[in-house]
């Protein structure tokens, strides 16, 4: 059995007629009557039954018939998929995207790319970065393509740096320091701080500059991204270093500039080497890497 008997019995089943299911596969009678005497010979059953000029499709062609018109339609689904991933001008780009990038940035690079005639129908799939750790283990799975936030070294991810963010003291807006003009790291970390977490890159960032400017803070809690780090400083439970972020104004805290340090994060976009890339894929990725570097954003 091969595909080849299942199309011309698909067709024959459906116009019950030989001659024009010759015509319309074109190909000669006799092959068709030849192939498929030796599809009920290998079945071990008849599948249509002459009729004068036409024919009857028995109870087990029937039953069978059901069974191949699934595979040919599964067939179908399947090259027109392989196909439409074989088009970099359409497809989807599924994106696991830090919580600071998506109000311009992101939004920004998406129009961009869809502005461009040749990939106005390639959609996006955006869900929130939990963490850097997260979105690789997201990658690994195949659950998304492309990542962007905070670098964590992780052997297999590549990254390309995509932009920089002020770093702030963020304070319970009732604590002394929110009448300071600005604060020093010493200030800061002599209170409890609120910090990202081992699975964000952020934090790895911050450890560097506390070696830098010789601070150690005195107690630390973890969390996992801006808006948890300042509900748990309106909350009063410590005092925080975050980018400011557009929802600062939802909670009760303040934001004090640290004094005498440009502390900034980089942010990345981020993807396994070893993971295939559907063309989609690789062409968006190459767009954001072109538009970076002629500072196009």
């Amino acid at each position: 059995m091969n595909l080849q008997q299942l199309r011309y019995f698909h067709k024959i089943a459906a116009l019950k007629n030989y001659t024009k299911a010759s015509e319309e596969l074109f190909v000669a009678q006799s092959s068709l009557s030849h192939s498929m005497a030796k599809l009920e010979h290998e079945l071990g059953v008849p599948l249509f039954i002459k009729q004068g000029r036409n024919i009857v499709v028995t109870s087990y062609g029937e039953n069978f018939d059901k069974h191949v018109a699934i595979i040919l339609r599964e067939l179908e689904l399947a090259k027109n998929e392989i196909q439409q991933a074989s088009n970099k001008s359409q497809g989807t780009v599924r994106l696991t995207v830090s919580h600071t990038l998506h109000h311009h940035f992101l939004p920004s690079l998406m129009k961009q790319y869809k502005s461009i005639p040749e990939f106005e129908k390639v959609q996006f799939q955006v869900s929130d970065l939990e963490s850097t750790a997260s979105g690789i283990a997201q990658m690994a799975a195949r659950e998304v393509d492309l990542g962007f936030g905070a670098k964590v070294e992780q052997a297999g991810c590549c990254y390309f740096e995509v932009m920089s963010e002020e770093l702030v003291a963020v304070v319970p807006i009732n604590h002394p320091f929110a009448q300071k003009e600005n604060i020093t790291m010493q200030e800061l970390c002599q209170e409890p701080l609120i910090t990202y977490n081992h699975k964000c890159g952020t934090r790895y960032d911050l450890e560097h500059f506390f070696h830098k400017y010789g601070v150690s803070p005195q107690q630390i809690f973890e969390a996992q991204n801006e808006k948890m780090i300042a509900s748990m400083v309106s909350a009063g439970i410590g005092v925080g270093i975050i980018p400011p972020i557009q929802e600062i104004g939802m909670y009760q805290v303040a934001v004090v500039p640290l004094e005498n340090h440009n502390m900034k994060r980089s942010l990345y976009m981020f993807w396994l080497e070893e993971n295939f890339r559907p063309p989609v894929v690789e062409s968006f990725r190459k767009f954001v890497i072109r538009t970076i570097q002629n500072k196009n954003i």
